[in-house]
């Protein structure tokens, strides 16, 4: 409908003005009351025309309102001016058409593109952390998104599995005498006490320093000693990690790992000294100042290359392994300006790549109440944060009757995973945000469990009779405020999903979810379905319930949340 209306608006000012290529927008109102769409093209046209924006308005509205299609009208119930604003509602028999449809059609965006998007990124050798499971969730939901408007998407994984944190590690675990526990979960446990260990001896003790440093070097060097316990404790992370993804819904295509990026980083470095690179007392720098940035070292005294370099080798693989359009790459914020260097000397040293690899620095998440503490150190683990609001979604759910202890287990699962996960992408992203726990697991506030219970009750509502499908002329029985305000904020979801992919902004989609689940629990509180004696009025608003519940799991999807058919 919005690419409809556009075009009858561009054809109007083409009629009445002889303009072509004007840029006016064509949105939701403020105020569902003045209709489903509204454009600003009359401020826009009253500036070029330099005439009055109301008398514009009038104009175009009058206009489309006399010359519009057979075709437009049957979709446009009416036009109306308020303010400087041209407002356009839909029929009714258009609303009805989509509710009636069964499937979500969206338009595909018509610049298609190539996308690598990189996300999680946790380290080997530590427990992936609260910015982790926040970085996973993101990454996966922009995936999804591009996907769903018609992108080809790759989705990528990059760990850190060399450098001084697993030093710090295996010097612990060598301490410790080299424990061999069998179990993923106490492996991992036991690589951050080591880590944790070995973190506190480098700044404490300048033997265990040296050391430390000596085995970084040889890890690098594949010193065959330190190669063969770093191989052993670098699987048992990965072996954890690919579980932890699979919990979290997440598949990606490319795993990569800085012991394979290093090399190549490294020699990229040193073949473009003197062209992008400078030599600066023993290591070799990136003179960021030249170009209004910071300047940071790529390669080290030692010749080792730091993380910045390791990026370089890693965006170079990314690119010939699958050519890329765009590279989005998606950490903490913290660390926006690290990434502009990167970029920098990256287009470079490769100007093909110029304007092509783009990064995508999230908030920072804290917590709202000290009550969830870490039981493993320094860091609140996403461990800890998964297992904490899985024992109070149990707490919640321990009294549901109608559910065996198997069912209880199995949904508990689910609507854990839900409640982190909107709580993470409910609001904008790219801000800094607060974890409430008790708002994350409420089944009656913004949370993933109350629009999950929303979509399970609609479901059982639908099992409770078996109605014939609905036909075309049953919309006609829906007058209701409560129908109406529902049907018309279902039409926006294809709109809802295109915006929200083209601003990367998960949380519109979100809220969308969110404000779909309350406007259904409104309408089924004021408009009986089953027990509804007009079988044609029954119809339709059991095709309206079965239309809400598929938008629910749709949008769901979309930021990576499973639905539940019982709770």
């Amino acid at each position: 409908m919005k690419q409809i209306i556009t075009q009858v608006i561009k054809e109007a000012i083409k009629s009445l003005y002889s303009l072509e290529d004007t840029n006016f927008t064509v949105d939701f109102p403020s105020n569902s009351k003045f209709g489903d769409y509204a454009s600003n093209v009359a401020m826009v046209m009253a500036k070029v025309l330099k005439k009055n924006p109301v008398e514009v308005a009038q104009e175009i509205a009058k206009y489309l309102d006399s010359e519009a299609t057979t075709e437009i009208k049957t979709k446009i119930a009416k036009i109306s001016v308020v303010g400087a604003f041209i407002n356009f509602t839909i029929s009714q028999d258009n609303l009805w058409n989509f509710v009636q449809h069964k499937g979500i059609s969206l338009e595909p965006v018509k610049n298609n593109k190539k996308i690598f998007v990189e996300y999680g990124q946790p380290n080997t050798h530590k427990l992936p952390h609260i910015g982790h499971i926040f970085s996973y969730i993101a990454g996966e939901s922009f995936a999804r998104l591009l996907s769903a408007v018609g992108h080809t998407v790759a989705k990528a994984n990059y760990q850190g599995d060399v450098g001084p944190h697993v030093a710090k590690a295996l010097y612990g675990y060598i301490q410790l005498g080299q424990p061999k526990p069998t179990d993923p979960l106490e492996r991992v446990m036991l690589l951050q006490k080591c880590y944790q260990e070995g973190s506190s001896a480098y700044d404490e003790d300048p033997i265990a320093k040296k050391t430390i440093d000596d085995i970084n070097k040889k890890i690098y060097t594949h010193d065959p000693e330190i190669t063969t316990i770093w191989k052993e404790t670098r699987q048992w992370s990965i072996d954890y990690y690919q579980t932890f993804e699979q919990s979290l819904g997440v598949q990606q295509t490319y795993h990569y790992f800085e012991s394979e990026t290093w090399e190549r980083g490294r020699s990229i470095v040193k073949n473009n000294i003197g062209k992008v690179f400078e030599e600066n007392e023993g290591a070799v720098i990136f003179p960021g100042e030249k170009y209004g940035l910071h300047t940071r070292v790529f390669l080290t005294k030692n010749d080792t290359p730091t993380y910045e370099a390791k990026d370089i080798g890693l965006n170079i693989q990314k690119y010939e392994d699958w050519k890329y359009d765009l590279n989005l790459i998606t950490t903490a914020n913290e660390q926006n300006g690290y990434f502009s260097v990167v970029i920098k000397a990256l287009e470079l040293c490769f100007p093909e790549l110029v304007g092509k690899v783009q990064h995508l620095g999230f908030g920072l998440v804290s917590l709202s109440t000290g009550k969830m503490s870490s039981r493993t150190g320094k860091i609140l683990s996403a461990i800890d944060l998964v297992s904490t609001v899985k024992e109070r979604v149990r707490e919640v759910m321990k009294d549901r009757e109608n559910m065996s202890e198997v069912e209880k287990s199995k949904t508990a699962e689910i609507v854990t995973m839900g409640a982190i996960k909107f709580a993470f992408l409910k609001q904008n992203i790219f801000q800094d945000m607060k974890f409430d726990l008790e708002e994350s697991v409420s089944f009656e506030g913004k949370s993933g469990p109350y629009i999950q219970y929303t979509y399970a009750r609609i479901k059982s509502i639908l099992k409770q009779v078996e109605i014939p499908e609905a036909t075309n002329k049953d919309g006609s029985q829906l007058v209701l405020e409560a129908e109406m305000n529902l049907m018309r904020w279902l039409s926006r979801f294809p709109t809802i999903v295109l915006q929200a992919a083209e601003q990367l902004a998960p949380h519109i989609v979100a809220e969308y979810t969110h404000q779909t689940a309350q406007l259904f629990n409104t309408f089924y509180s004021q408009c009986p379905i089953n027990a509804e004696q007009n079988k044609e009025l029954q119809r339709a608003r059991r095709t309206l319930a079965e239309k809400t519940a598929e938008i629910l799991k749709s949008g769901l999807n979309l930021i990576g949340i499973e639905v539940v058919e019982k709770m």
